[in-house]
């Protein structure tokens, strides 16, 4: 703006007043206002539909899918399987921490609408992998097979009278004697037993006899087995097989069936004929009583004596034989064939629903790498 020289210069009333918007640029800017405001709002609709809410199916269907691939994954790596259950499943999967351990995993749902599918490692806490389970159930597949074993043991009979003598058949008035055993003094009774088929031992375990005793200055007698030379009415050979030694005091005065257990009497491949053996270690140790009949039949025992601690031996013929009865039992082997039957883990199905919708429900299938045995 132009002025005259040395006149005042004129007001710019304009000067220091901000312009408005015009009508048509208030139109432009609200319309752009609007456009941005729709498209927020949709950005944070559609952002507020992407968060989980838990009564979506299709949230249910992805939260049971998550358990039942837990599950499965871990279920195909199994070494070995403890437990088996229509709504739990308990196995072990290779050394996760390094411990040197294998770690034991337990899945596991109550069976109760509502309840969670919980995961437990190395008997921790249990963890929750799925929520609110309306229902759950595992399958499973198993391959079988047998093995057979056989075994052979021996088995051991129960104990049996093996042989005696308590008198001859028609003789009812035998001659009762006795004969007394010392140091040097012996006596000796053979007799036979029957050897069942398949025995591979005997074990004599017992002796009882006719005895008394009159020694009183502590001694004792020696009742032995031998192997007899061939017959039941030969003499002892060898050396004894068995030998129990007991106290003279333990007989008394008068003459009773005394027993005398024999400890490791077993004697492998056993065979027919034996002889039992007496004798003392100081004088008058024992005496047994003994039957004599000039006519006895022969009854495949007999009785014998020596004079000379058991160096030669005096056979007493049918005629004269010792009371007594010899027990034991014999050992067979016997065989055994045993089947076991074995079923391996091929492979498993879960279904997992956590909503009430049946729509929701997850079914998923597994492999097992392992196979590993199901008790």
């Amino acid at each position: 703006m132009s002025h005259t020289p040395g006149t005042p210069a004129p007001v710019d009333r304009g000067a220091g007043r901000r312009r408005a918007f015009t009508i048509a640029e208030m139109v432009v800017a609200l319309s752009i206002t609007m456009v941005l405001s729709v498209g927020i709002a949709s950005a944070i609709t559609i952002a507020s539909k992407a968060l989980p809410v838990s009564n979506r199916p299709v949230d249910q269907i992805v939260e049971a899918a998550r358990g039942a691939q837990l599950l499965t994954s871990e279920l195909a790596c199994a070494t070995s399987v403890v437990s088996t259950g229509a709504t739990s499943v308990k196995f072990a999967v290779p050394d996760r921490d390094a411990d040197g351990h294998e770690e034991t995993i337990v899945y596991a749902w109550s069976g109760k609408a509502g309840d969670p599918l919980t995961r437990t490692i190395n008997g921790g806490a249990p963890i929750e992998v799925a929520s609110g389970v309306q229902s759950f159930a595992l399958s499973y597949t198993t391959r079988s097979s047998s093995t057979t074993t056989t075994t052979t043991s021996p088995t051991q009979s129960a104990e049996a009278e093996l042989a005696s003598f308590t008198g001859w058949p028609g003789v009812s008035l035998p001659t009762v004697q006795n004969y007394t055993v010392s140091t040097t003094s012996w006596l000796c009774q053979s007799f036979g037993i029957i050897v069942p088929p398949g025995s591979t031992a005997v074990t004599f375990t017992k002796v009882t006899m006719k005895m008394r005793t009159t020694d009183a200055t502590g001694g004792k007698f020696n009742i032995s087995i031998y192997k007899s030379s061939g017959t039941g009415s030969s003499a002892p050979t060898g050396s004894a097989l068995v030998t129990a030694q007991t106290p003279d005091s333990s007989l008394s005065g008068t003459a009773s069936w005394m027993p005398v257990p024999l400890t490791n009497g077993r004697i492998a491949g056993p065979g027919q004929y034996y002889s039992i053996v007496a004798s003392g270690t100081v004088a008058n140790a024992m005496t047994a009583q003994t039957y004599s009949y000039a006519l006895a039949p022969d009854n495949g025992t007999m009785m014998g004596t020596s004079t000379n601690g058991g160096s030669t031996w005096t056979m007493q013929g049918n005629s004269r034989d010792t009371l007594f009865y010899v027990y034991g039992t014999f050992e067979s082997m016997t065989t055994t064939t045993t089947t076991v039957n074995h079923n391996y883990l091929t492979g498993a199905t879960v279904t997992l629903r956590t909503g009430t919708d049946p729509s929701t429900e997850v079914t998923t299938s597994v492999q097992t790498l392992n196979e590993p045995e199901v008790p």
